[in-house]
């Protein structure tokens, strides 16, 4: 009998921000396993119709691309493992050694030149203290100046639950000190609004860990679900 080995996927969004709307769209999925591969998602052709070009390296919405390697096109946004100041990135997120597809995973890997960014999703609820970091988006419309100065690095942000949000029916506020600040990125609205109506709201914590100041997205934090007491 042939033992049939069992692999693990991994998996990463390939996000893209209207820069008119500043709306978020899932484009894409990479997935790693024993290859690379990347495929559009289901909503390519409505991403198009509102400004999104593809990728140069993937010019058919169709296809399954898979290649041996990590593609070039995500690997020219990370720092490569020869730069001087290689062991200061790998520290600054938490990588003890260098590994390209964490290393997308970690950083997002945001550049200037466009709006795109990767996300490491929540595919599902079962594992203990499953965390990710992200910022609070729209803090530029709901976040003023006198509420962002009262914000500090440590502070614990709870979740509401928007179902009458015309945008997404799973919207969720995010909330400090009773004052709304901004919604949940609505690549994670879906599945957290699951959590939330199964769960204890004792079982997540959310809490401040950087701020950049007045801008689009500011706040960024570190949200923990099934967390073990």
């Amino acid at each position: 009998m042939i033992k049939i080995k069992n692999i693990r996927s991994d998996y990463l969004y390939l996000i893209w921000k209207n820069p008119q709307t500043r709306s978020r769209h899932l484009i894409g999925t990479l997935k790693k396993n024993e290859k690379y591969e990347f495929q559009y998602s289901q909503d390519i052709k409505k991403c198009q119709e509102k400004g999104f070009d593809l990728l140069v390296s993937f010019p058919d919405i169709n296809k399954k691309y898979v290649s041996e390697n990590l593609f070039p096109e995500f690997l020219s946004r990370i720092p490569g493992p020869n730069r001087i100041d290689i062991k200061d990135i790998l520290e600054k997120y938490k990588l003890e050694s260098y590994n390209a597809f964490e290393l997308l995973k970690r950083s997002g890997a945001k550049t200037s030149l466009d709006t795109l960014e990767f996300i490491d999703p929540i595919l599902n609820l079962k594992e203990k203290n499953i965390t990710r970091e992200f910022y609070i988006a729209g803090t530029r419309y709901y976040c003023t100046k006198d509420n962002e100065e009262k914000i500090k690095i440590g502070d614990q942000v709870t979740f509401e639950l928007e179902p009458d949000n015309k945008f997404d029916p799973h919207a969720i506020k995010m909330m400090i000190n009773n004052i709304f600040v901004g919604y949940m990125p609505n690549y994670y609205t879906k599945i957290v609004s699951k959590y939330l109506t199964q769960k204890n709201s004792k079982q997540y914590s959310c809490v401040i860990i950087d701020k950049t100041g007045v801008c689009e997205e500011c706040l960024k934090v570190r949200m923990i679900l099934n967390k073990e007491e």
